[in-house]
């Protein structure tokens, strides 16, 4: 009988600094996995904790996981060095794209990314998927709004000038600072500066408390709660719906998400 909690270890190829307390880490061999979708890392003695891989998804050579230092768990990965290996799980949950998906099923409909924080990591895969499938497709654009709180804190900033040549990417941080010459304002804000595509398919990431006025601000915008998806990947834990932690209603994160339509889940959902 497989135990469904054993790990497979991952060598650890690459690790770059992405901001002060993120380091992103390249893994071998590859993982198959559909954007949105999560895995399980853990360390023996030190526990384990979820974590969305943000690279390719159909690279099977080698993926990458983005790593923030918060508690005991994560400050052991960040001791850890190329060569040294990772224990893993999954990957578990539905993802952005499902059978059952309009993202899937609609594929003339414009994208709209709205990611806050580390919101951009479980967005990440899906961008470079789209970018590499669908960008030639005239009938089909992607815009992506990415806020944080200061410029030290965005990741992926060696992505940025190439998606700005590819789609409609706008950043902005939350309040000004005397280097920053961009946008300042929260991520909202930009829903109010930005011409927003027409008739779009929005996908939000972020802290569940940009989920509450980000999702006013589409209200308004006459985007209606069938066409919007959220993930709420920051509530699992064991991943596989037995701990119970993940409930949402009669649901539960890590079996029928982490990727919600918002229509299904207006009613059950608390913003934190």
């Amino acid at each position: 009988m497989l135990n469904p909690y054993a790990t497979k270890n991952f060598a650890i190829t690459s690790i770059r600094r992405e901001t002060k307390d993120c380091k992103l880490f390249r893994l071998e061999p590859g993982l198959s996995f559909s954007p949105g979708q999560f895995v399980l890392a853990s360390v023996p003695g030190f526990g384990e904790a979820p974590f969305v891989p943000c690279s390719q998804p159909d690279d099977n050579k080698s993926f990458k996981l983005l790593i923030r230092k918060v508690g005991r768990l994560t400050s052991k990965l960040h001791t850890l060095k190329k060569g040294d290996s990772l224990g893993l799980r999954g990957p578990y949950g539905h993802g952005w794209l499902t059978d059952e998906s309009p993202i899937t099923n609609n594929k003339s409909r414009n994208l709209l990314l709205i990611a806050g924080g580390l919101g951009l990591v479980p967005l990440r895969s899906l961008i470079l998927q789209q970018v590499q499938h669908k960008i030639l497709d005239a009938k089909y654009k992607i815009q992506v709004l990415y806020g944080a709180k200061s410029p030290d804190e965005f990741i992926f900033k060696k992505d940025y000038a190439g998606w700005k040549k590819q789609f409609d990417f706008h950043i902005t941080i939350d309040k000004p600072v005397p280097s920053w010459k961009g946008c300042t304002g929260l991520i909202t804000s930009l829903l109010d500066k930005v011409a927003l595509l027409k008739n779009p398919l929005c996908l939000l990431a972020g802290p569940p408390i940009m989920y509450k006025f980000v999702l006013k601000k589409l209200t308004e915008h006459k985007i209606p709660a069938k066409d919007i998806f959220l993930s709420l990947e920051r509530r699992m834990h064991c991943g596989l719906g037995v701990c119970q932690h993940c409930a949402l209603g009669d649901k539960f994160v890590c079996k029928h998400g982490p990727v919600f339509c918002w229509q299904e889940i207006k009613d059950i959902y608390e913003f934190m």
